[in-house]
């Protein structure tokens, strides 16, 4: 089907679970015009599907690659030296990344208006200041969840991004009984 559609600029595959980084081979191939790509809670998305993303697209704009736990720092690190027009980054959820990933985005992604890093517990105020110092296009900060962030770097950006740190609420943990 992805074969047959060369020209998509938007892919949306977040929660398709029964997929394998195998099916992103033809986008990553032939879908040159790609500028949103949704891959939030792929459990399947691996460092080496993401390495050939980023070898073979140059286009992105929009990437949600929130909860995807497969995929390592390093990898995020190669993905935003190459995709240096996004201009919306999702990464919440994603333990793996720090303030090593921070320094790259605030290096690397000058059009980047909105960032999301919620529940990203490794990030500190070192990294949202790289942010609020070398970022001047941000429009939008979330960092829900981020113990180690406070108002010693918030406030460098206060005056001209949406701040969201409000606590991330638990998700209630379902509860199976067997009859």
């Amino acid at each position: 089907m992805l074969l047959q559609n060369q020209n998509l600029t938007s892919l949306n595959l977040s929660q398709c679970g029964n997929l394998s980084a195998k099916c992103l081979q033809p986008v990553i191939l032939y879908c040159n015009n790609l500028k949103t790509l949704k891959l939030a809670r792929c459990s399947w998305l691996t460092t080496g599907a993401m390495e050939a993303l980023a070898l073979h697209q140059c286009m992105l704009e929009d990437v949600d690659l929130s909860y995807c736990g497969l995929i390592s720092e390093n990898c995020i690190l190669i993905f935003i030296k190459k995709f240096r027009h996004l201009k919306t980054l999702n990464l919440e959820g994603n333990k793996q990344v720090t303030d090593k990933s921070l320094y790259a985005i605030s290096k690397y992604s000058t059009s980047l208006k909105l960032l999301n890093l919620g529940g990203c517990n490794d990030i500190t105020d070192k990294g949202v200041r790289a942010l609020a110092l070398h970022s001047p296009k941000l429009e939008g900060l979330l960092v829900r969840g981020c113990q180690k962030v406070t108002e010693n770097s918030l406030k460098l950006m206060r005056n001209r991004v949406h701040l969201d740190r409000r606590p991330v609420e638990p998700m209630p943990i379902p509860i199976y009984v067997q009859i």
